[in-house]
């Protein structure tokens, strides 16, 4: 049976592709959206309606001065302002929870199925007036005035469809004006996970399904006036347009928006249903998953099979409300264009000179950093624990000729650094040898093997703030360091002609180059924790992560909750 645990995470398959996904269960958006409700409860709006001549299109129309029709409970009361007018209807409605309703007992907000972009919502609202004006024969008129009572609130059940795809003819999201695609979307990384924005798209009319109305018995008159004027003509009005119900806004927050280490250019949503550890589908859908899918560098997006793991198990649904998941090459690219500046330190460039002469010979050596610009990894695309690999070759050969004698200096360098990932884990090994090959025409007047070496590993053990910075420490007898000296065949001519001074100058160079070595690993971790170097997942403002990890196939993935809505 495969694994249904979150650290099964593969966003490399073809079937997914995704750079990063948010995973969060249909329990934890109510319960954050409804506690959202209960201390954000906005101002209600008020709408009204009219009618140019009889038999024509009822359309919006400005508020009557120094008249408040929700105040008018009885027909004899209506005042001449409005019978003279053009009024038919008016609605006053707010969001937030309906008085006399417990936050607990309250319907779910939104109800995910096993249709994998369409969701159920359930609209209700705090306050929900609407005052009739109707007029009968011979000039007669009734006045009715619906208040919905307190511990009874009307209720709306929408078919949202979640496909964000503006390319799909089929998505009603297509249809959408480029601005109010742009506001759905919401790609600033401080906020787009928010329970408010999610709440903005479920209130797209343009979204939305024709709507049923429950707890208000069908044949009852205030059903058929919420049917007639609130559905047929006001939400019908905005489904046409494409707008927000009741034109619901996010509001910004105060902080400064946040730095994180990607940018999304596509998104896309899917329900997934939950996984029991027999690997068949619950029955309890308030453990679905609802996933936003995005994609950077504008690459197309196009929504997969449901993933066939579960963000959370269902013995931590209290402790924690889905998982953020980076793809592998995403991370990848992060770590190498991170630590590829160090490779300099292995990339030892040697540089020789010789000339031989009837009376001698001469020699010079030095070595620098390469001379190659833009040394870095390349990412390992097998799979597997291992992301990336460095190798780095230069050498430097030289000879001269003087009659019968002939003589050479030869400096070659190497280097190699691998960076894999697993567990909590990011594992760095690093290398670098320079071997020498010299000979100044005599015999036995030459020198060969290695001039120096340098080798080491660092573990370093990933953690994640509750901001979504992560960090790194080094593991316990970690960085492990082993540095060669000299091993230099010089044959029987050592101490002659000036070898000893060679073989002194290049160790003494590579020396140099190895005391800049030992400050990799060091340096690499101060920069994975500078401000610009960190990595800072998405959705700072808005989530609190928990417990970084590598999945089983090199994803990086993190726990996270809801923060308390604003």
């Amino acid at each position: 049976m495969a694994s249904t645990s979150y650290l099964s995470s593969n966003l490399s398959d073809g079937k997914y592709e995704y750079d990063l996904v948010l995973g969060t269960t249909a329990q934890a958006i109510n319960q954050t959206l409804k506690m959202f409700l209960f201390k954000n409860a906005p101002a209600p709006k008020v709408i009204w309606y009219g009618q140019k001549e009889a038999g024509g299109a009822v359309t919006p129309m400005d508020p009557i001065s120094g008249v408040d029709p929700f105040s008018i409970k009885d027909t004899k009361d209506v005042p001449k302002a409005i019978t003279d007018s053009d009024f038919v209807f008016a609605i006053k409605a707010g969001f937030g929870l309906p008085k006399g309703v417990s936050p607990l007992s309250v319907p779910d907000i939104l109800l995910l199925g096993t249709d994998k972009q369409k969701v159920h919502y359930n609209l209700f609202f705090n306050t929900f007036q609407i005052c009739t004006l109707d007029w009968g024969r011979h000039g007669s008129y009734a006045w009715n005035n619906y208040d919905q009572p307190d511990g009874h609130p009307y209720l709306f059940t929408f078919q949202v469809d979640m496909n964000f795809n503006a390319a799909d003819p089929n998505s009603p999201f297509s249809g959408l004006p480029p601005d109010v695609q742009q506001q759905l979307k919401n790609y600033n990384t401080s906020t787009m996970f928010s329970v408010q924005q999610l709440y903005l798209d479920l209130n797209n009319a343009g979204l939305q399904s024709m709507p049923s109305i429950s707890g208000i018995p069908e044949t009852s008159s205030v059903y058929l006036k919420l049917q007639k004027d609130f559905i047929n003509t006001y939400w019908k009005q905005m489904n046409a347009d494409g707008k927000v119900i009741l034109g619901y806004a996010v509001h910004a927050n105060s902080q400064p928006t946040s730095r994180s280490s990607l940018q999304p250019t596509s998104l896309d949503f899917m329900t997934v249903p939950f996984y029991e550890d027999d690997g068949s589908i619950s029955k309890d859908h308030t453990l679905y998953t609802f996933n936003y899918l995005m994609d950077t560098n504008n690459r197309k997006l196009t929504v997969g099979a449901p993933f066939p793991w579960n963000w959370v198990k269902k013995g931590e649904m209290n402790s924690y409300h889905g998982s953020m998941a980076v793809r592998r090459g995403v991370f990848a690219e992060f770590l190498m264009n991170a630590i590829s500046p160090y490779l300099k330190y292995l990339a030892i460039t040697p540089t020789t000179t010789y000339d031989q002469s009837a009376a001698g010979f001469k020699w010079s050596a030095s070595a620098s950093y390469a001379q190659t610009p833009n040394q870095k990894y390349d990412y390992d695309e097998k799979g597997g624990k291992n992301i990336a690999n460095y190798s780095f070759t230069a050498s430097s050969h030289h000879s001269d000729k003087s009659g019968l004698i002939s003589g050479h200096f030869n400096l070659d360098s190497t280097a190699k650094s691998s960076i894999s990932i697993s567990g909590d884990e990011i594992t760095i090994t690093f290398s670098a040898n320079m071997a020498i090959d010299f000979d100044n025409g005599d015999i036995g007047g030459g020198a060969t093997g290695r001039v120096g070496s340098y080798s080491g590993t660092a573990i370093f053990k990933v953690a994640v703030d509750a901001s979504g910075k992560v960090t790194v420490t080094d593991k316990s007898g970690y960085p492990k360091l082993e540095v060669k000296g000299k091993d230099i065949d010089t044959g029987i001519a050592a101490g002659i002609d000036g070898i000893n001074g060679l073989l002194g100058n290049i160790a003494s160079s590579y020396g140099n180059m190895t005391n800049f070595m030992n400050n990799f690993a060091p340096d690499v971790e101060s920069y994975l924790n500078s401000a610009g170097g960190k990595w800072i997942f998405p959705g700072g403002q808005t989530l609190i992560f928990k417990d970084a990890a590598f999945s089983e196939n090199q994803d990086f993935v993190t726990h996270v909750t809801y923060a308390d809505p604003d």
